[in-house]
């Protein structure tokens, strides 16, 4: 079982049996800070993310290789993963990294600071001292903005990219699912309430989900008809200071 824990100043990953026991710090003395660790599926590489500066929102990622493995970690070392666009000094944020089942490709947010939300999906390629991500491929819906008021809707959103379901096959974005496979979109709920994370079961039966539904968390917002017409960076803004005004109760 994957762990965060409270090391010196800062959070690091470890890993322990479920009762437990066999407790081991994998990014203690490695990195200096260590957050939303996932393990890759050969047991031998965790990605983990940080804050580069305190208080501007600039995520850095890392992946940590164990060798033989994560459960007995003799020799580590962790490998920067450098984004198309790095950080935001250099123009845009990525948020919420994550890697793929298959371990070869990546998923992120990529926020431009003067185009917006990009869902984006690219492939990692190892280095001798670092993880590059390459040809990135953004899976917004397409749009165009004199294609009338369904493309200005499509145009308009505040993309973020979930995770990966299905095996890989699926990827769930806000309230709505991509088939990687056919280029399907379907919406799994349409409750005007805050909607948005959520786990399927193994066999994609089930979904258990996260939902404000009858607290009033985002009536104000979820009330502007959409498209809002006026410009994306705002218009997000006031969702984001609804919503977290009321995610602190």
């Amino acid at each position: 079982m994957i762990v965060e824990v409270e090391e010196g100043e800062g959070q690091q990953v470890g890993i322990m049996e479920l009762d437990g026991s066999n407790f081991q710090c994998i990014t203690c003395g490695v990195l200096s800070e260590a957050a939303k660790a996932l393990a890759f599926q050969d047991m031998q590489r965790l990605w983990v993310s940080h804050s580069t500066v305190t208080g501007i929102g600039d995520v850095q990622y890392e992946i940590v290789e164990c060798s033989p493995s994560l459960y007995d970690c003799e020799e580590v070392q962790a490998l920067p993963v450098t984004f198309p666009i790095d950080s935001l000094f250099e123009g845009a944020q990525n948020r919420e990294a994550l890697p793929h089942p298959d371990g070869r490709h990546v998923k992120w947010t990529e926020v431009r600071i003067d185009e917006g939300t990009r869902m984006t999906i690219g492939r990692l390629e190892r280095l001798e001292t670092e993880y590059v991500v390459v040809d990135p491929l953004v899976v917004n819906p397409p749009y165009t903005l004199d294609a009338g008021l369904e493309s200005w809707i499509h145009g308009s959103r505040f993309y973020e990219g979930g995770k990966f379901v299905d095996g890989g096959r699926t990827f769930k974005y806000d309230t709505f699912e991509l088939d990687l496979t056919t280029g399907s979109r379907r919406q799994v709920t349409t409750d005007l309430d805050y909607n948005e994370l959520y786990d399927a079961s193994p066999d994609g039966r089930w979904l258990a989900s996260s939902s404000a539904r009858g607290l009033d968390r985002m009536d104000i917002f979820t009330q502007l008809v959409r498209p809002p017409l006026i410009d994306m960076v705002s218009f997000a803004q006031v969702g984001r200071v609804g919503l977290w005004n009321n995610r602190r109760c």
